[in-house]
């Protein structure tokens, strides 16, 4: 028996159907187009597989899906995914967590340095021909604050022990196994902490978690990093905490309303952009789709394996 799979906004079909091997068979849904098009197909396909960046799999779309049994995200993050449905019907959701843990904190790492050291905008001044140093504080030793304490969390953690940073973190909870300093609010954390790293679930309770008190708490010295999800972030507040010399620097790889981001942060020389490039490294493609092949094939093998949310 042949069991129907889509690939929503996916890239790495060839890869996956290697992966997958026989007995299941793909369709390559890019976007609303595709989906119109696929028409009586949709009626038997059984399981999806997407990652965060996709296309939103809300209401409406499964509604579409009515044999949809399993759903598997590349990635850990699930907030794409309409988790109410899915529960009120049945539908399995996995995903990937800790696959590109490694990935995503070097970046957070490559973006305090090079936001703090101001290397992006020393880059821009040379080739424009202007020769200008500018002073910039060491990161060594400054007590680094992670919001959110999970796989990525403590990536970033571990390496920024190799700078002597002292680091503190927020998180549901206290884990009392971890050499850090817990903060039971974010405020305290900002307060305690000159580099705050946003590292935390997209979750109702997450949203604009960073506001304007965080960011003045951080200080005109201090440096913000997002590589999580940009709804945790106030943009508003942070262009323009930013832009009045309330907060020193910012390195963020997400935003709000991905694609599109604000104008502004174009023209701000201490702000370092990336295009949610956290995650996107060979080793994490390769180890994100061995995982959620090898959850796929459990699911209807009926096989126990990690990785249900």
């Amino acid at each position: 028996m042949t069991i129907d799979i889509a690939t929503l906004g996916f890239w790495m079909h060839d890869e996956v159907a290697a992966l997958l091997g026989g007995g299941f068979r793909l369709h390559k849904l890019w976007n609303a187009d595709d989906l119109d098009a696929a028409g009586p197909a949709l009626d038997g396909i059984r399981a999806i597989l997407t990652y965060a960046g996709a296309q939103p799999v809300g209401r409406a779309l499964l509604d579409r899906l009515p044999a949809l049994e399993l759903i598997v995200v590349m990635g850990a993050g699930i907030d794409a995914i309409d988790v109410q449905t899915t529960s009120e019907r049945g539908i399995a959701v996995r995903n990937t967590p800790g696959t590109n843990a490694d990935d995503v904190a070097e970046l957070a790492i490559g973006l305090m340095i090079a936001a703090g050291r101001g290397i992006v905008s020393a880059d821009a001044a040379m080739r424009a021909g202007d020769w200008i140093n500018r002073t910039s504080d060491r990161l060594s030793g400054r007590p680094i604050g992670l919001l959110g304490m999970g796989n990525i969390g403590k990536a970033i953690a571990r390496r920024a022990a190799a700078f002597d940073m002292p680091v503190h973190y927020h998180a549901r909870a206290p884990q009392p196994d971890l050499p850090y300093h817990f903060h039971a609010e974010p405020g305290a954390l900002a307060q305690a902490v000159d580099v705050l790293v946003v590292a935390a679930p997209a979750t109702p309770e997450t949203y604009h978690i960073v506001d304007d008190a965080i960011l003045t708490a951080l200080g005109a010295r201090g440096i913000l990093v997002n590589i999580a999800r940009g709804s945790l972030v106030d943009e508003d507040a942070l262009l323009a905490a930013l832009s009045e010399g309330r907060l020193g620097a910012a390195g963020l790889d997400v935003f709000e309303h991905e694609p599109v981001y604000a104008p502004a942060f174009r023209t701000l020389p201490n702000v370092v952009l990336s295009p949610h490039n956290g995650a996107n490294t060979f080793q994490a493609f390769a180890a994100t789709r061995s995982l959620a092949t090898a959850l796929m094939r459990a699911h209807f093998e009926q096989e126990t394996i990690e990785g249900e949310v």
